[in-house]
């Protein structure tokens, strides 16, 4: 508990810095098992590779011909879905052309925040 009250008297900032050195905490305490999924995937990667490119080729021929059909295909445990095309408006375009009708119907989405690496050095 004399943890948290001393945490919750620090400035955003010092919290940021508190976060940071946890952060690297958990990297450090992980970096064994890191490896162990390093050395894991290569061998995956080896074992499963010729099968990979053989599965990207046939997803790909697969979906090409759904396309050029335009609709759904079933087999008896997979399908491919044919999803057409979307129209999607320009905002800004919209915006320019028609201020009085965007400044009506559009709204402010609800503020956030995110925690994000700091570049050092430049």
């Amino acid at each position: 508990m004399e943890q948290a009250i001393q945490i919750e008297e620090l400035t955003t900032a010092e919290k940021l810095d508190r976060l940071y050195a946890l952060q690297i905490e958990r990297a450090d305490a992980a970096k064994d098992i890191d490896a162990q999924i390093t050395m894991l995937s290569e061998e995956r990667r080896r074992r499963t590779g010729s099968v990979d490119i053989e599965i990207e080729r046939l997803e790909g021929e697969v979906k090409e011909e759904c396309m050029a059909k335009g609709e759904t295909v079933k087999g008896r445990f997979l399908q491919v879905v044919y999803t057409k095309g979307k129209t999607i408006l320009d905002i800004e375009t919209f915006k320019q052309a028609h201020p009085a009708l965007f400044d009506t119907y559009s709204k402010i989405s609800k503020a956030s925040a995110s925690i994000r690496a700091m570049v050092v050095g430049k």
